[in-house]
């Protein structure tokens, strides 16, 4: 509507398109806007072109096309084209409805299961703990036989309620989404070659999940999303939940959001979010353990039905650090971070005693978090 009006007002070169998204406007090279309509015109053009923007996005929402004008930053604004599914791509689920966002979930997401990562569910799910609920997302995708049975490993703790178990089938996800059968297919990464989508895409089986989740009557205000081999050496997961229910109310809670320019996985993205995502407002991190407010998965929502899809770790902070300054990040405190804490096959914790001895380690405080925890 703005581009509209300033066209209107005696810039006719300026070609229509539609922004990315958040802070400062895009800049007009093609026209002098000061000396067309002086300063009481442009602050009244100013004026309208917020109120436009709010009623037009909600405040915040997913990056629109890209525009045919530099833009100094990004903003975070409703997509401009809605009509975006690609031809043959099923139609997205609804989500979440009406339903009021209250309480806190931890999500552990799974491809497979190992004895001790089931043993820590069951430690975790034995803590009569009201302030969260503990779901197991299990991703049946793969053929490991591990992950087939998963959800009657935990039997005890299903007849007990204190586990609620879905399965994901992340290979839906290719027929789904726009683009992202070609994403999936040209991934290289060593790792992740053969394996479902959900393995780098873990943000598309969080969205799964809530929806599924919504579908059971459940809409969280906070998601804490922990990789299966994600080691916690406190008592029980919900001492870290109830710190940052204490500390935060940020939309994202995480390790830190690097900016993305240098990172191995700038790339592995759809073509419509690197369009529509210049490189140097990417960032990602380490998303072994992270938070997530409603709100913003809310925003991943609109970006991921519409094909802009990126490798996770980039996924979370590129949509939070764009969506406008009303979605904010926090940095998980570094006295709940043990080591290791990285992406590393060599420096990991492999043997009981190593986890002993971080136990005792940490015993005076709440606990800590590890990665990766390979028993």
């Amino acid at each position: 509507g703005s581009l509209i009006l300033w066209s209107s007002l005696g810039c006719p070169n300026v070609r229509v398109g539609f922004d990315v998204g958040s802070g400062d406007r895009p800049q007009i090279p093609e026209c002098n806007l000061r000396s067309t309509v002086g300063l009481p015109a442009l602050a009244f053009m100013g004026i309208v072109s917020a109120f436009a923007t709010l009623a037009w996005s909600g405040g915040v929402a997913a990056p629109r096309a890209a525009i045919a004008v530099p833009v100094k930053h990004m903003v975070g604004r409703t997509l401009g084209n809605r009509n975006t599914a690609a031809a043959g791509a099923t139609v997205a689920p609804a989500m979440c409805g009406n339903l009021s966002p209250t309480g806190t979930a931890v999500l552990v997401q799974a491809v497979e299961l190992t004895l001790w990562q089931v043993k820590q569910l069951r430690q975790w799910a034995s803590v009569r703990n009201t302030s969260f609920h503990l779901w197991l997302a299990v991703d049946v995708a793969a053929s490991s036989s591990a992950a087939q049975h998963a959800a009657v490993k935990m039997a005890p703790e299903l007849k007990s309620g204190s586990v609620r178990v879905v399965t994901v089938n992340s290979s839906q996800f290719l027929g789904r989404y726009p683009g992202f059968a070609g994403l999936h297919a040209s991934v290289t990464f060593g790792r992740a070659v053969g394996k479902p989508p959900g393995f780098m895409f873990h943000s598309l089986v969080v969205d799964e999940w809530r929806r599924l989740a919504c579908a059971d009557g459940q809409r969280y205000q906070f998601t804490w999303h922990l990789e299966p081999d994600v080691g916690f050496s406190g008592a029980s997961i919900g001492a870290l939940v109830a710190a940052y229910a204490r500390s935060s109310t940020a939309d994202l809670v995480c390790k830190g959001c690097l900016g993305a320019s240098n990172w191995q996985h700038r790339e592995v993205a759809t073509s419509a979010f690197k369009a529509a995502v210049p490189l140097k407002h990417r960032y990602y991190t380490l998303e072994f353990a992270a938070r997530y407010s409603d709100r913003l998965l809310a925003v991943m929502r609109r970006w991921i039905e519409t094909g802009n899809i990126s490798q996770s770790e980039m996924m979370g902070c590129t949509v939070a650090r764009n969506a406008g300054p009303n979605v904010t990040v926090d940095t998980l405190d570094s006295k709940h971070i043990g080591n290791p804490f990285k992406t590393s096959k060599h420096n990991c914790i492999k043997k009981p005693h190593q986890w002993t001895a971080a136990q005792a380690r940490d015993a005076k405080g709440i606990g800590r978090l590890y990665h990766p925890v390979k028993m």
